[in-house]
């Protein structure tokens, strides 16, 4: 089991922000937000990424395999439309470098 909820909470506080501006910043739900905090529900996919995103948090926070991790970060390249094709690749060609070590 991962410790999303405490890596969450404290990345959260080392930046001084409420819950109400992680939900700002991020568009989910400050009652939702508070839920993954206190484990009264777990974060989809979706929105760990996209929290890992914005705070940046490692992935393996997430307690994910690398070779998931690598899948998310394939999956996050190309919802990043707004990076060039050689932008996107220069990401997963690091994304597999890291994968290896």
């Amino acid at each position: 089991m991962s410790d999303f909820p405490g890596a969450l909470r404290h990345a959260r506080m080392e930046r001084r922000w409420t819950i109400r501006k992680l939900a700002r910043e991020s568009g989910i739900s400050h009652s939702t937000l508070s839920n993954y905090e206190r484990q009264v529900s777990r974060p989809s996919l979706a929105n760990q990424l996209r929290l890992a995103t914005l705070l940046t948090l490692d992935l393996s926070t997430l307690g994910h395999p690398p070779v998931l991790q690598h899948h998310l970060v394939s999956q996050t390249v190309e919802m990043l439309g707004f990076l060039t094709t050689r932008q996107k690749d220069a990401v997963l060609q690091f994304a597999r470098f890291l994968r290896t070590q």
